[in-house]
C-alpha cells in the first residue's frame, strides 16, 4: 500500500518482554503461555502483549487506566524510547520499530511529541521560552507574533 494511503499511525502485534533473555519468552508467548506461567518459569515479564491498533488521520487516541497497566511501557514503545521485542510500528508507512537509532531521532523531532509523567520546565525560562525551545529543536521560527496568540488561546501566558 502507497504511504500516503497508510493510517499515520499503525501497530502490528507489539510485544515487550522484559528479562535477559526475552526471545525464550516470546517464544513461550507465542505458544499460548500467560503472563503469570510466563513469569513463573522464566522471571521474565510480559509488558505488552500483542498490541494492535490504527490510529486515523483526525482521530483522538487515549490511552487510559489504572497504575500500573503498561500505558507508559507502550507509548515509549510506539517512541522506542523503549526497544520492543517483537511487532511492527507504523508511523505514516515507515516501520520505525526496525529503524536506527539516528533515523528514530529524526522521526522523534518531526512526526512525535511525549508529555512525559513527571515532566520539567526549565524554570530559569519564562513559559515563552520553554515552549520556544520544542520549536528552535526542530528548525522553526519562534516569532512571538504567531507563539502568543496561541499561548493566550490555552491561557498560558
Amino acid at each position: 500500500m502507497n504511504r500516503q494511503h497508510q493510517p499515520p499511525i499503525r501497530i502490528e502485534n507489539l510485544i515487550k518482554i522484559y528479562g535477559n533473555n526475552p526471545r525464550m519468552a516470546l517464544k513461550l508467548f507465542r505458544d499460548g503461555g500467560t503472563r503469570d506461567s510466563i513469569q513463573a518459569s522464566t522471571g521474565h515479564v510480559l509488558g505488552i502483549a500483542g498490541v494492535s491498533l490504527t490510529i486515523n488521520e483526525g482521530e483522538l487516541f487515549v490511552v487510559d487506566g489504572l497504575v500500573g497497566l503498561r500505558k507508559s511501557t507502550l507509548i515509549r514503545c510506539i517512541n522506542r524510547l523503549i526497544n520492543p521485542t517483537s511487532g511492527h510500528i507504523f508511523i505514516e508507512g515507515e516501520d520505525v520499530a526496525h529503524v536506527s537509532e539516528v533515523r528514530m531521532r529524526e522521526i522523534r523531532r518531526s512526526k512525535m511529541a511525549m508529555v512525559f509523567q513527571r515532566f520539567a520546565l526549565f524554570s530559569h525560562k519564562t513559559v515563552v521560552e520553554n515552549v520556544e525551545y520544542g520549536l528552535k529543536i526542530q528548525g522553526m521560527a519562534t516569532d512571538d507574533y504567531r507563539l502568543m496568540p496561541t499561548l493566550l488561546r490555552v491561557t498560558i501566558d
